[in-house]
């Protein structure tokens, strides 16, 4: 019979099908569908994507606070470890000057309303396979499921950084330094679905300067070294062997150079006064030195 092109044409009575022979005539071949079966048919259809489109933006849509009133709670175990409790009360306090609104803190999910788990025990209630262990110490998970809003991460830090990447990422908190910040006033904010998994490439993350060393603002910005004044509550922070001049402590001078040591000792006996200490260095660019 050839290669057939269809197409379907909607006319007053029926609909034909206009068929293309291999010869190059068109037949059109009638079906017996009068229009009303026809626009009965289409309304059906375009009805079932509205109520699809309908019932994904229901799904997708969370109201958190409406005109500065909440409209959600947040949620954290009732023996959740300290960074827990403290991403707790940290979401509380940015939420309530971005909305206006007091947002109650619980120990307990709540079924009839958006609720913010925060911390492990709280994303388990909500997904059974939620697994912190799988996140190391600092990575997050941030995900909705129904009208719940999970912020949790691996132990220690790890909720405590979802607390502070939502705020920042979702609702545009920036904390610049201890003293400035930019927290956006939202008297409402409605959410549409999230699904962030991250952990972080980096062990050690560190801003070494003297207003970064503030504790708050580190953990705010994900920063966990040495040098920052991080608490407890913070959820700690990286501590290595050593930080800088270290090549003292690691090759002592009078155990691997005891020869150069003692020249070494007077010299600076002679020119400066003061005996070879943690400060001093290997001239690395000197091969006949070392």
């Amino acid at each position: 019979m050839g290669e057939l092109e269809l197409f379907l044409e909607v006319t007053m009575d029926f609909w034909l099908i206009r068929e293309t022979r291999s010869d190059g005539h068109i037949a059109r071949v009638p079906l017996q569908l009068k229009r009303s079966t026809v626009m009965d048919t289409i309304r059906k259809i375009v009805c079932c994507f509205v109520l699809i489109a309908l019932q994904a933006q229901a799904v997708q849509a969370l109201t958190i606070a409406e005109n500065g009133q909440a409209q959600a709670v947040i949620a954290v175990a009732a023996g959740a470890p300290l960074p827990e409790q403290h991403a707790a009360q940290e979401l509380a306090r940015f939420l309530n000057q971005i909305t206006g609104a007091e947002f109650a803190v619980q120990n307990q999910s709540a079924e009839d309303r958006p609720c913010l788990l925060v911390g492990a025990d709280m994303a388990r209630t909500a997904d059974l396979q939620f697994k912190p262990e799988e996140l190391g110490q600092d990575g997050i998970v941030i995900r909705t499921v129904g009208n719940k809003v999970i912020l949790a991460g691996g132990y220690p830090r790890g909720t405590l950084y979802a607390v502070y990447t939502f705020l920042e990422e979702q609702l545009g908190c920036r904390w610049w330094s201890s003293a400035v910040s930019t927290i956006p006033s939202r008297p409402t904010i409605v959410l549409s679905d999230l699904n962030l998994k991250y952990i972080p490439p980096l062990e050690y993350r560190e801003s070494f300067w003297t207003d970064a060393f503030d504790g708050d603002w580190a953990a705010r910005n994900k920063c966990n070294g040495a040098s920052e004044r991080l608490e407890e509550k913070h959820g700690g922070k990286h501590i290595y062997e050593g930080f800088v001049h270290t090549f003292y402590p690691l090759i002592p001078p009078d155990r691997y150079f005891l020869q150069v040591h003692k020249q070494l000792s007077v010299l600076l006996k002679y020119f400066q006064g003061y005996e070879l200490s943690f400060q001093t260095y290997i001239l690395l660019c000197n091969y006949a030195f070392l």
